[in-house]
Formats: structure tokens, sequence, C-alpha cells
């Protein structure tokens, strides 16, 4: 017989205090969830690996989409792949920059998602598996809310890219309505001011100058 006050958790069987080892649920006894908060968290962090923490992100994403009247969709974890594996976006890539991501045990985790089309930009296609992609946390933060192009093009130095995106020098590549590139970045980064940069990679910014910001 457990004590007035306490609970015995459903998944550990330990037996803590009510109030502060078990999170409000309205379904439960008592208001109470039948599992412990550690249990619960437990469980959340599991899902979260599973799904190489794509799932909450992209949970999140609809969150915030929500908030902002933005279009959204419930995307799951294999959706998103699948939309990534046709367009031919590498999901251990940062699409703008193309510097490898990670996520493992004892390292930082560098992969973010990123709405192209910002959700906080009027008319943003929102959360849609088409307007998600893998970035780097560090590209992630600088572009934030801004147009990918605008952002591209102002990177500061240890952002960078010297090469340019694929198939965009000869400026026959395309934008979509944000003036977002159509195809992903293969890009290296400068450390110096003595790094050179060949007439081949200035042909992306010359075509942004010259067709995307026009």
């Amino acid at each position: 017989m457990v004590e007035i006050g306490l609970r015995q958790c459903t998944r550990c069987g330990e037996i803590k205090p009510l109030e502060s080892g078990f999170d409000n649920d309205r379904t439960g006894a008592d208001g109470k969830a039948g599992r412990c908060k550690d249990c619960r968290n437990a469980s959340a962090r599991e899902r979260h690996n599973r799904n190489d923490g794509l799932q909450g992100a992209l949970d999140n994403g609809f969150k915030r989409a929500t908030r902002a009247g933005r279009r959204r969709r419930k995307i799951t974890v294999e959706h998103l792949l699948h939309t990534w594996e046709r367009n031919g976006i590498d999901p251990w890539k940062c699409y703008y920059t193309g510097v490898a991501l990670t996520r493992e045990p004892g390292l930082p985790n560098t992969r973010q998602l990123d709405h192209i089309e910002a959700l906080a930009i009027k008319g943003s296609a929102g959360h849609t598996a088409g307007n998600i992609v893998p970035a780097a946390a560090s590209y992630n933060g600088y572009k934030h809310d801004h147009r990918a192009v605008t952002r591209y093009l102002n990177a500061p130095e240890h952002l960078a890219p010297i090469a340019s995106y694929a198939g965009l020098g000869d400026g026959m590549a395309g934008v979509d309505d944000s003036g977002t590139p159509l195809v992903p970045a293969r890009v290296e980064f400068a450390n110096t001011e003595d790094d050179a940069v060949t007439p081949p990679q200035m042909g992306y910014c010359q075509w942004l100058k010259t067709f995307a910001m026009a």
C-alpha cells in the first residue's frame, strides 16, 4: 500500500512524491501521469536519439509556424529524409556550406534544421518538407530570420564560402520566389586573407549580383 502523497511509477516501479516526482496529466489518477518524470524524460531522450534529433526539431518547427501564422504540415522523419533524398540533399552536410555535420557521443551537435524561407518572412513556404534543410549550427544562427541569398552574400569572413554553388556560375540554375538558389552548395571556408578565389569560384557571387539581386 503506497502512502498518501506518494506514487509508484508504472515503468521503473520506484515510489516517489506525487507532486514533485510526476508531471501533470488530466487523464491520469489524481491529475498526474503514471510514469515518473525521470522515466518520461528518459523516453523522450530515447525518441530523440532514435530519430537523430530530427523529430523534436520538426515538432518545434510546427509550433513556431503555428505561432507565426505560416503554412505548416505535420512532418515525420521518414518523410523529410525521403524529400531530401529526392532533392539530392545530404542529411549530414550543411545545405548552405557543404561542411560535414556531426551528432556523435562526446561531440557537439552541429546539425540543425533550417527553413530556407524563414518563418518570419511574409509569404514564407512555411513548415513544409520542401522548405526544410540541414544546416550547420553556426551558419543557421547567422542566417536566422533573413533570406538565404542576402545572408550568403554578406557572410562574415569566418563563415564566407569561397567556392560556388554547383551550376550557378553561368547563371542557368535559377532561384525560387525568394531568390534562393535551387541547388545546394559545394563550399570550403577561407581562413586567411591569402586564400585565393579563382574566377570559377567567383561565379556564384557574380551570378547573384547579376540575376538574383536584380
